[in-house]
């Protein structure tokens, strides 16, 4: 009688032993889902954090090569105002200091608004202060380089300062700057806002990136 009992009671067990290994199954995979969230959570969180350090260091830094920059630009300014261009060989010491002192800055330039009707009178004076021949040019999208209009009403901003000068030996004196549009953008912001302005990041021979700061 007790074997009947023993054998009809073995299904009820193997029942509840089932029962209790699905259940700490459950258990298991939640308790695993707890884990995995809370180490995602985690990994998000630094991340997150890391982030905004990162973040706040790049601010700084832009901020600091804005400030160091904008010194740069105002010095060689009041430099321009203070001697003018009688003699370039001066600016252009001043500026090759600053460029061995400062690497990240890759070319000083100089432009000089002249009034349409006057094209002609600055490129003689340009011409015979720089001891060679200098023209107005405007650079035309399709067309390339075009002479200024000497009958226009406009003004122009043509390049009388260039340091260093390309290693190809490509002269942009007498370029309009106006003329190119993403400097054009950055000159107009300046203009208006009498601050100094960052244009579109441009891209090097080198395959670098740079901005034109005016």
């Amino acid at each position: 009688m007790n074997q009947r009992t023993h054998i009809s009671s073995e299904p009820a067990v193997k029942g509840r032993l089932r029962n209790i290994y699905w259940l700490l199954m459950l258990f298991s995979l939640l308790l695993f889902g707890t884990f995995l969230t809370f180490i995602v959570w985690q990994n998000i969180k630094t991340a997150e954090d890391e982030f905004k350090q990162y973040g706040h260091q790049v601010h700084q830094s832009l901020v600091q090569s804005f400030s160091v920059n904008e010194t740069i630009l105002d010095g060689f300014a009041a430099f321009l105002a203070d001697v003018g261009m009688q003699d370039p060989n001066r600016a252009r010491f001043y500026t090759r200091t600053m460029i061995e002192r400062y690497s990240h800055l890759y070319m000083f330039q100089a432009a000089q608004r002249v009034k349409g009707i006057d094209v002609p009178v600055f490129e003689k004076n340009l011409s015979v202060t720089l001891d060679e021949p200098i023209k107005v040019r405007r650079f035309e999208f399709g067309e390339g380089l075009m002479p200024a209009d000497v009958n226009s009403h406009r003004d122009y901003y043509p390049l009388v300062f260039v340091e260093p000068v390309f290693q190809d030996g490509l002269n942009i004196l007498g370029l309009d700057i106006s003329s190119i549009q993403f400097i054009k953008q950055a000159m107009e912001h300046a203009l208006s806002s009498g601050l100094a302005n960052l244009s579109q990041p441009i891209e090097l021979s080198d395959g670098s990136q740079a901005f034109v700061m005016i």
